[in-house]
């Protein structure tokens, strides 16, 4: 079509299919990488086919398709302003460009419309140990809708160390150096691997030491090392599970011992800014103990 043809319903109703899809339930396209879940944000409808567009149904889809770009980009997409008078096929062109570029990056948010919460949940070995020490816990969804909202606007569900009363000796200096850069983020693409039960050698499993930068699947290669489980029990939750472990010798006394202090946080990552991300709780079912 010319860029100066009339744009009609058939028309307008494909680019608002395809951005319902961002920022709805994402019922229309099926699987479980469509929709935010906020459909109470959609501003726009379908039209009769064969009727013109007019002007404030056409800044109402503009609208819709700006908040999902927003939210990944951090600002609107280049052209967007309201507009008067006659809709053109330039103005489609526009929209369905932008429509399009939403659905290519739905699982992408810009970081400036995330927010990173307080605590959620904190576990921490108030005591003395030489070997090991673990701890559970779940974070958990209001269902299992709410779970993959979550992960599509780019939540994330964060784990880490911190060992602030350790007492400065060797083996609490070793362990608050693995403290300091202990951090793992469960995201979109971690959650879609994470099984349905806990499986210590298949679930998604994060070994680290002092010397290492956190990595998956990654073998310790010193005594001193952390694990981090994570599986699905249910689809509207998750379960962790965290091991330190400390595998040191002292010259001829034994086992090292680490004082207490040490232990995990876990925080939540959630979209705000163009809209308000799902706000998933975490819980310590059971807090460091030795094993």
């Amino acid at each position: 079509m010319a860029v100066g043809d009339k744009v009609y319903g058939s028309d307008y109703n494909a680019v608002q299919l395809i951005i319902k899809n961002v920022l709805g339930t994402g019922g229309n396209y099926g699987g479980g990488s469509y929709g935010y879940g906020r459909t109470d944000l959609i501003t726009s409808g379908t039209v009769a086919e064969g009727n013109l567009i007019t002007e404030t149904q056409w800044n109402a889809l503009a609208t819709d398709i700006n908040v999902a770009y927003t939210h990944q980009n951090n600002t609107s997409f280049p052209g967007f302003a309201s507009i008067t008078g006659s809709i053109t096929w330039a103005n489609y062109l526009l929209l369905n460009t932008y429509a399009g570029n939403c659905l290519s990056n739905r699982l992408t948010a810009n970081v400036g419309q995330l927010v990173k919460d307080s605590v959620l949940a904190t576990a921490t070995a108030s005591f003395t140990w030489s070997t090991q020490v673990q701890a559970y816990g779940t974070v958990n969804f209001t269902d299992a809708a709410q779970c993959r909202y979550f992960f599509n606007q780019g939540g994330t569900i964060n784990f880490e160390g911190f060992g602030p009363s350790l007492s400065g000796s060797v083996q609490d200096s070793k362990w608050k150096d693995v403290m300091d850069i202990f951090g793992y983020n469960i995201g979109y693409t971690e959650y879609q691997t994470l099984l349905t039960s806990e499986d210590p050698v298949n679930s998604v499993v994060f070994y680290m030491d002092h010397n290492t930068t956190p990595s998956i699947f990654q073998s310790p290669y010193t005594a001193n090392y952390l694990k981090l489980l994570a599986w699905k029990p249910t689809t509207s939750s998750i379960a962790w599970h965290v091991i330190y472990s400390d595998g040191h010798q002292a010259v001829g006394s034994g086992p090292d011992t680490v004082s207490s202090g040490i232990g995990m946080k876990v925080y939540r990552t959630r979209a705000t800014g163009a809209f308000i991300g799902v706000q998933p709780t975490a819980t310590v079912t059971t807090n460091f103990y030795i094993f």
